[in-house]
């Protein structure tokens, strides 16, 4: 299939329909629940066993994939971050993934798989980058967009989910 690209990921089952109903909300709105995903003891043990399993069986990160991994937990918490962010806020928060634990390229190898549990990973520059650091340098900045000036202190995309 020299030349072709295989898009059937971007198929729409029909199962769930994502919807926009809920994502118009202020502040007072919401409360920590509507938007946060605690992770439990057991997934945060999962983690860890994905990171002995990626050390004793070496891989390139694009070809980890979850169905490698025994993480029944993970994708419960994850199905229920995906679930708010289809349905509920439209964003999410993960609580908390253990960085302080194992190395920067570990946690960014069990980043890359997590992230498919939420959907396909795309790049997220021109260039192909799939994944690249992101500091909070406390500078304010201001981003104009259709002739309106907005005050941005975290770039977030439509139905974004942040891992803290």
């Amino acid at each position: 299939m020299d030349g072709t690209i295989d898009l059937s990921f971007e198929t729409f089952d029909g199962t769930k329909v994502p919807t926009a109903e809920g994502l118009g909300w202020v502040t007072t709105d919401l409360s920590e629940p509507d938007w946060t995903v605690k992770l439990t003891d057991e997934a945060l043990t999962e983690i860890a066993q994905m990171v002995s399993q990626m050390r004793d069986n070496p891989l390139p990160r694009l070809l980890r994939k979850p169905s490698q991994f025994q993480i029944p937990n993970l994708r419960e918490a994850y199905s229920k971050a995906k679930n708010i962010c289809d349905t509920g806020a439209g964003f999410a928060v993960i609580d908390r993934l253990p960085i302080d634990e194992f190395t920067i390229d570990e946690m960014v190898d069990v980043y890359w798989v997590l992230g498919q549990l939420m959907g396909q990973n795309v790049a997220q520059k021109w260039d192909g980058t799939m994944i690249y650091n992101v500091t909070d340098t406390g500078k304010k900045i201001r981003v104009w967009r259709a002739g309106v000036r907005h005050k941005c202190r975290t770039c977030v995309s439509y139905r974004q989910c942040f891992w803290y």
